[in-house]
């Protein structure tokens, strides 16, 4: 894969922005969140304070004889008495069920009457006849009050209903009670208003299905009849509904439930709730839906284990009837996309008492119903939207400006490396010339790094090639002149008269030829002896005081180099070091040898010792020429030379001697460099040798 392909999937990476966005979103959210639930409790916990400093009957009791109370919430509006469903699609249904027929109520209250709405399924329909007595006579609708009248609603025709009742032996209308008769094709439709008055808190409601007469009794059916008291009626309360709306809020539902459940008050609306004026600062829909979609999955709502309209038992709402504040955040009702938060929390009153055989008064905390705080999360999910969609534009906008940023860097890179890829192909013909259009780059990241380094390891390269081109032409030349005089010897040897002094001077000339060929020879092979002896290990370490060594190879220098002098400078410090004595000798023979062939006949070559903390300094300085400034750091490479011209003292110099240096003391983890004198009259070498005293004998 190339750089450019590499990088590019490196920069994926970035997609790390977007996510931890993402995440930011989302905590942000769980925060508001949290800050909602915590501001629901304390509104309610500021209801409750108010709710505390009166009596509103919401302690009830279960009932006991299985006849379940019937629940008429509060509407604000009035429902005209036609019979027709129309107005009341709204109200839940409550079905009565009997075998032969069925029958749906439905029921609110507005002010002090009661509206009802009863749908009964019956196929075999028959009106009140005027001509009898009220009871058994037609099919008709029975509501018991609280105070045991049974109030007969029927009609003797589709239309107006009147309702009688039984009071002692006379028939009685209740004029109070209105309503209207309309027969449909399953059955007949009963809408009636009562007074509240007139049913005592209580209703008894069942349907008479009375066949046709085939003798004198009547076959009848009854729904929800006996002869005990009727079923609790259930009804909001408008007072306290009234105190809840001081503390109404947009999106926020109030409602007071009693301690069995029963819905008593409900102020506001779970509606949808837009932050600010900016309906058209709301998200794009796909948008939108990627928001929501990162966001939590909000868990259903608790379900209700009462069947009762009206009634309600879910868990939070239990928990708080038991004492306990139940806070959660659940989906909304019929809608998979909006959520709510909703907040139990128990209504107490403070009720004080007297210790019985004491005096001592005491306080006691009696619940007596629950305060349900339930508040749409739309009103924070705008604003975590709105949030969410700048942050989105930015992260896309940062994305698509750091990619393309990134893919032109990424060209100008892969520019360069390519540049540098065509000089240095263009350095090297293929017959091997260099040419001089390699330019190194000047700048200061890596890739000049890389280009200065190609441009060093390429004049290396060209010096150590035209060391080589030149190498055969000094060999012939070396090889030459002995093997002149071996044969120019041998002919004269041969041609002599037999004088035996001339013959020795032929001889002797004849072996210091060959003797300096083979000089030649073991110079050539000897850096790749000595490398493969270091590299095998065949060197011996000693402890060697240093002054003394140096003492004795010195002396005997100066029997070898008689056309200089030779001056040691001892240092006054022991200077015991653990070396190989022979190969620290032949480093040591190689750099004077260098200086006697450089230094002018009669000079000095100043030998010196030193010692720095645990460090120990070779110096070696001889007159001479300079070295040349491009080739010092090149010295100790193989095969490599600065000598413009051979002496005449038949010695060989390959370029070899301070290889063979460099090979010594990296052997001995010493540094060796070659330098300029300051005043420039000629060059030294030092060489550095640590030492560890603690490993001295």
């Amino acid at each position: 894969m190339k750089l450019k392909r590499q990088l590019m999937a490196a920069s994926l990476f970035m997609l790390a922005l977007p996510w931890a966005g993402c995440q930011y979103v989302r905590e942000a959210e769980s925060a508001l969140r949290a800050g909602q639930l915590q501001s629901l409790e304390a509104t309610g916990q500021a209801i409750n304070s108010l709710l505390a400093q009166q009596e509103w009957g919401l302690v009830t009791k279960a009932s006991t004889d299985g006849a379940e109370p019937l629940f008429a919430p509060e509407r604000p509006w009035i429902a005209i008495l036609d019979g027709y469903l129309d107005e009341w699609q709204s109200m839940p249904a409550r079905r009565l069920e009997n075998g032969e027929f069925a029958a749906d109520l439905r029921m609110f209250t507005r002010g002090d009457k009661l509206y009802l709405h009863v749908s009964v399924e019956d196929s075999e329909r028959s009106y009140f006849d005027p001509m009898r007595g009220i009871a058994n006579n037609g099919d008709h609708i029975v509501l018991r009050s609280g105070n045991g009248i049974d109030y007969r609603l029927a009609a003797s025709a589709p239309g107006q209903l009147i309702a009688r009742y039984q009071s002692g032996n006379r028939t009685l209308y209740e004029r109070e009670i209105a309503g209207y008769w309309l027969e449909t094709q399953q059955g007949y439709h009963l809408e009636a208003v009562v007074p509240l008055a007139l049913l005592k808190g209580k209703l008894g409601l069942y349907a008479v299905n009375a066949s046709a007469i085939a003798s004198d009794n009547a076959y009848l059916s009854h729904y929800n009849f006996s002869d005990q008291q009727p079923p609790r009626l259930i009804t909001t309360r408008v007072d306290l509904e009234r105190t809840l709306a001081l503390f109404q809020q947009p999106s926020l539902k109030l409602s007071v439930i009693d301690s069995q459940g029963w819905h008593r008050a409900s102020v506001g609306e779970l509606a949808s709730y837009q932050y600010g004026p900016a309906r058209t600062t709301t998200s794009h829909g796909a948008l939108k839906a990627l928001y929501r979609a990162i966001l939590e999955t909000p868990p259903a709502p608790p379900s209700n284990s009462s069947q009762l309209f009206g009634q309600e038992k879910t868990a939070p709402i239990l928990a708080a009837i038991n004492g306990q504040t139940a806070a959660g955040w659940y989906r909304q009702p019929h809608s998979s996309e909006r959520s709510l938060v909703s907040a139990a929390i128990p209504i107490k009153k403070q009720v004080v008492s007297a210790q019985n055989g004491s005096g001592e008064l005491k306080s006691d905390d009696v619940q007596y119903g629950v305060l349900l705080l339930e508040q749409s999360s739309e009103s924070y999910l705008s604003l975590t939207d709105r949030a969410f969609s700048k942050l989105f534009l930015s992260s896309t906008i940062a994305l698509l400006i750091g990619a393309a940023g990134l893919f032109g860097y990424v060209s100008w890179l892969s520019w360069r490396i390519r540049r540098l890829n065509r000089s240095t192909q263009s350095a090297v013909d293929h017959q091997g010339n260099f040419s001089s259009t390699f330019k190194p780059s000047r700048t200061s990241d890596e890739i000049g790094d890389l280009s200065r380094g190609f441009g060093e390891l390429l004049n290396r390269v060209q010096q150590y090639t035209n060391y080589l081109q030149t190498l055969s032409r000094k060999l012939s030349h070396e090889l030459r002149t002995p093997l002149a005089v071996v044969h120019s010897s041998l002919d004269n040897l041969s041609m002599s008269n037999g004088d035996k002094q001339e013959r020795e001077m032929y001889q002797k000339r004849a072996k210091e030829g060959a003797n300096r060929l083979s000089s030649l020879l073991t110079a050539m092979s000897e850096a790749s002896r000595l490398e493969e002896s270091i590299k095998h290990g065949d060197q011996e370490i000693e402890a060697i005081d240093l002054n003394l060594m140096f003492r004795e190879v010195i002396a005997a220098y100066k029997d070898v180099y008689t056309q200089h002098n030779l001056m040691l400078s001892e240092c006054e410090q022991p200077l015991v070091a653990n070396i190989a004595p022979e190969l620290l000798v032949q480093l040591t023979d190689k750099l004077v040898d260098n200086a006697a062939s450089f230094a002018p006949e009669g000079s000095d070559i100043k030998i010196r010792l030193s010692r720095n903390s645990n460090k120990v300094e070779l110096r070696i300085e001889n007159t001479g020429p300079r070295l040349p400034e491009a080739m010092q750091h090149q010295l100790f490479d193989n095969m490599v030379s600065v000598r413009e011209k051979e002496k005449s003292d038949g010695g060989s110099h390959l370029g070899l001697g301070l290889h063979i240096v460099k090979l010594i003391a990296d052997f001995h983890g010493a540094a060796v460099t070659a330098n300029n004198l300051e005043d420039g009259s000629g060059v030294a070498f030092t060489l550095v040798i640590p030492i560890d005293d603690n490993k001295h004998a």
